[in-house]
């Protein structure tokens, strides 16, 4: 058996790229692809729109369509800069935004196959054997922690380098190596700026934090507190050079999120949404016991891909396997391990649960980074990590059973076959049970009588029919998860994206900015066309695409007041939160101040229909010959909503926030505005005013923005809250408005900085052990 797997390694991963790829590649191959709430409503819109950017020659650091404009490159989620996102520029090229979307779909299987790869990489340098490396592999990639959450692409490509960011620290130091090598460095930075690029900033925090604790408590446990406080401090150097690769997305980011509405912490009530629900932890036993969206019989607790962990039943079996060790006095293989293993699970179930415990609102309230993020479910990568890795040590404790373990393994098979008939007792005399529980316990219990026939028929490891027995293993862990996720993630066509499908155009007037209300954007987003409890494609997928809940828009080139961006703005969101609040039946003047003229509403039916304001909207730039000035914010938003409030543009002043001018000021005259120019992240024209005026510019107000005035640059200033102002004297003049972030050239130069760091730091490593390769030759006696 060793043999065979020492000739043929490649054998171990087979089975860890097939059963990703046949559960995403029959969907795939047959023209669909991912669509349910954000891979529609974000990731491919956001591809879309920059890739179109790209075709013409724009580098798409602004988003002029959502919200009244908004960052875009800055938007960390797009993951701009992470390389294997760059394939999906190839579908681009090849088919449009639906080819966008397919290898946006054909990505989350490449990433699931990476995730298992790594998990038997890391477990193969903790001496694991195949068998196990293969068990863990493939229930680390298939896991419901992963395949539920399928259209969060941004979600899949952080959370998969997870074992490889273990596997590289461990050469730092680690609860089961010593081995600490400059390529192992290299490594590390490496992978963890890869990480750092992805595009989601919670996952990446739980698993530096994850790494950063295996390091530590390895080193300690293998040479003390100084060589632990050594390693901690090597670790973070090494994190440090990743954050510099990867600078050309943090920096432009970092800005985004200081001047965002996550700038503070988040709402409590807002971040414990998403707790663990505790009852769903009968999902490790099979993943629909609480019924499945993708049937239409959801039941559970708030989103189903939330609270998903499903690793499979054999790989939690073996995981609980290793309970027994931890309370034996002999010494035990991986004992320290183990432990670790466990203590980290239970941490991230703890922090997992939410509001349902005490601990974490604790938490939230007194220590710093709980606060940051929002869905406390998240941390259930620890637990799902964990026990996988306990899977994969386990089976190397596997051996043919002999004695009382055949005994025990009997009575095991016996409970499961109880449970079975119980289950199938109950599911046929008590028909009001909710859908999926006693479906849920019969497959556990029939996939646990398998694990034990397994058990009680291995064959010894020198034995000819041990390729066959693994070969069973490895195919039932498989066909249990792909089985497991059949119905994890709902597909359509990727016609699903074309524009010209829907022709929204006859719907939505050229030039028109539309809004949505937060109530008619919620319930037709989650009550009508995005039901968490039914995925299934019940309904005609021309009204979504028609509906333009943000960002649909995006992929029409409709401008939107509306933004579902993770990030927006701190004043744009404060805005909006105003403007909602206002009766529809008085909120027309607000609107036209946004510069919209369409409204999407939902009628009676529950469906989206269009309505058409009856005033005239503003347009992106207007002029002004008063001007009020205030003292802060909140004066400046208070003072913009009453001047709207009391109507007649015409006699109105532009409120500029300066706190050294202290009277209003009002000119006699008019201006004239002529060749007008307007892209991506530009305004051009010239005007002509016969006294001084104040412009306001209707785009939302975003540091990096800046005003040049007959070649001269000229700062803008916030007006009328949301938009930005500009003073003119008299005359003619011209003017550009344009967005040249100094965010990102910081950011381009710490990547440079990072690659010059990580090339010198990798040569003095090369060179040295070079040196000292050649110090320990023996040379020949002359």
């Amino acid at each position: 058996m060793k043999c065979f797997y020492r000739s043929k390694p490649w054998v171990v991963y087979l089975p860890i790229i097939a059963a990703p790829m046949l559960l995403f590649g029959v969907p795939l191959l047959s023209g669909k692809v991912l669509y349910w709430g954000t891979a529609a409503l974000q990731f491919v819109p956001w591809r879309a729109l920059a890739y179109t950017q790209l075709d013409q020659g724009v580098l798409p650091l602004w988003n002029p369509l959502n919200g009244m404009g908004a960052p875009l490159i800055a938007n960390y989620q797009l993951g701009f800069f992470y390389p294997p996102g760059w394939l999906t520029i190839l579908g681009h090229w090849l088919a449009g935004t639906p080819g966008v979307a397919w290898m946006y779909t054909l990505l989350v299987p490449i990433h699931l196959v990476w995730a298992g790869i790594g998990m038997a990489v890391l477990l193969r340098s903790l001496g694991v054997k195949p068998l196990g490396q293969m068990i863990a592999g493939i229930g680390f990639g298939m896991c419901g922690y992963f395949v539920a959450r399928a259209s969060f692409f941004s979600m899949i490509w952080t959370g998969v380098w997870m074992p490889w960011v273990l596997w590289a620290a461990s050469g730092i130091a680690s609860p089961f190596s010593q081995k600490s090598t400059t390529k192992r460095y290299l490594w590390m930075v490496i992978i963890c700026s890869m990480m750092l690029l992805a595009g989601h900033a919670q996952l990446s925090w739980y698993i530096l934090l994850f790494s950063g604790i295996w390091v530590v408590v390895g080193a300690c446990s293998y040479a003390g507190i100084k060589k632990a406080l050594v390693s901690g401090f090597i670790y973070l150097g090494l994190v440090l050079i990743a954050f510099l690769l990867a600078g050309i997305q943090l920096i432009p980011t970092l800005e985004y999120l200081l001047e965002s509405q996550r700038a503070a912490e988040y709402e409590y009530a807002l971040a414990m949404t998403y707790s663990f629900w505790p009852w769903r932890l009968l999902t490790f036993l099979n993943a629909d016991m609480f019924g499945n969206p993708g049937l239409g019989d959801y039941w559970g607790y708030a989103a189903y891909w939330e609270d998903a962990v499903y690793l499979g039943v054999i790989p939690l079996l073996l995981a609980l396997g290793t309970i027994k060790c931890l309370f034996t006095r002999a010494k035990e293989q991986n004992k320290n391990g183990i432990l670790f293993l466990w203590v980290m699970a239970l941490i991230g179930l703890i922090f997992a649960v939410g509001a349902n415990t005490p601990i974490y609102p604790f938490l939230f309230k007194h220590v710093p980074s709980f606060n940051l993020f929002q869905a406390p479910a998240r941390w259930m990568l620890w637990p799902v990590t964990s026990m996988c890795l306990l899977a994969g040590i386990s089976s190397d404790r596997w051996r043919k059973p002999h004695g009382n373990v055949v005994r025990s393994a009997r009575l095991g098979a016996a409970g499961f076959v109880a449970v079975l008939i119980g289950a199938g007792l109950a599911s046929l005399m008590l028909p009001g049970l909710k859908p999926g529980l006693m479906r849920g316990f019969m497959i556990f219990a029939g996939l646990g009588m398998a694990f034990c026939i397994l058990f009680l028929t291995m064959p010894a490891e020198e034995s000819s029919k041990r390729p066959l027995w693994v070969s069973i293993v490895v195919l039932i862990v498989s066909c249990d998860l792909v089985s497991a996720n059949l119905f994890s993630n709902p597909y359509i066509s990727s016609n699903f994206y074309r524009s010209d499908e829907f022709n929204v155009e006859s719907l939505v007037r050229i030039g028109s900015r539309i809004f949505i209300s937060s109530k008619d954007e919620y319930d037709l987003k989650f009550n009508k066309y995005l039901r968490f409890s039914d995925t299934r494609n019940t309904l005609e997928f021309s009204d979504v695409r028609k509906s333009q809940i943000p960002n649909l828009n995006l992929l029409d080139g409709i401008d939107s007041a509306n933004n579902f961006d993770p990030f927006v703005p701190t004043r744009y969101n404060t805005w909006m939160q105003a403007v909602n609040a206002i009766p529809a039946d008085e909120r027309d003047s607000y609107l036209a101040f946004m510069g919209v003229d369409t409204v999407i509403q939902q009628n009676d039916s529950g469906d989206s229909e269009i309505k058409s304001l009856t005033i005239d909207k503003e347009e992106i730039i207007e002029v002004f010959t008063c001007m009020q000035p205030v003292s802060n914010a909140q004066e400046a938003l208070n003072a913009t909503l009453n001047k709207i409030h009391a109507g007649d543009n015409s006699e109105q002043c532009i409120i500029i926030e300066a706190s050294d001018v202290l009277m209003a000021v009002r000119y006699a005259g008019k201006a004239e505005i002529s060749a007008f120019e307007k892209d991506y992240k530009r305004i051009k024209f010239r005007i002509d005013s016969n006294s001084p005026i104040w412009l306001r510019i209707g785009i939302t107000w975003y540091p990096g923005w800046h005003v040049k005035i007959d070649g001269i640059k000229t700062p803008a200033t916030h007006a009328d809250y949301i938009f930005s102002g500009v003073y003119l004297s008299e005359g003619s003049h011209e003017v550009i408005y344009y967005y040249q972030p100094v965010s990102l050239w910081i950011g381009v130069g710490m990547t440079v900085v990072g690659i010059i760091v990580t090339i010198f730091f990798g040569w003095y490593g090369i060179c040295r052990h070079s040196r000292q390769a050649n110090k320990n030759t023996i040379k020949p006696l002359e």
